[in-house]
Order: C-alpha cells, then sequence, then structure tokens
C-alpha cells in the first residue's frame, strides 16, 4: 500500500500543484522517503524521477503543442 502511494504522489502533485516539473521533484523526493524501507535502497529514486520527468515532459510538449495551434 505504502509503494503504491509512494508510485502516485508525483502524478498527483503535478495535478494538484501546477507547477512545472512537478512530479519530477516530487519523484524525487518520493523515492528519498522510500528509500529506507525499500530493498533496493536509494535505486528507487531512478524509477520515481523517470516516471515523474516522462510525465512532466509529454505535459510539456502537450501544452506547447495546443499553444502553437492556437
Amino acid at each position: 500500500m505504502i509503494a503504491g502511494a509512494y508510485s502516485v504522489f508525483p502524478f498527483l502533485a503535478r495535478r494538484l500543484l501546477g507547477y512545472r516539473w512537478a512530479a519530477t521533484v516530487v519523484g524525487c523526493l518520493a523515492g528519498v522517503l522510500s528509500a529506507p524501507i525499500s530493498p533496493i535502497g536509494l535505486l528507487i529514486v531512478v524509477p520515481f524521477v523517470a516516471a515523474g520527468a516522462a510525465y512532466d515532459a509529454v505535459v510539456w510538449a502537450i501544452t506547447s503543442l495546443r499553444s502553437r495551434i492556437s
């Protein structure tokens, strides 16, 4: 349950906060917070940051594409 919540936090942060690259920053924080309880330790930061960065990049690309079309 806890691991599932930590993996959802970056996407939820981007949605609720609305700041650019919020999912990446929160993914890094969630990875650091979940490292002590994870069997792989600090390596858990990599997938969280990668997923947050990918999400933020897609949101940025869609936003910039929409602004060019309008």
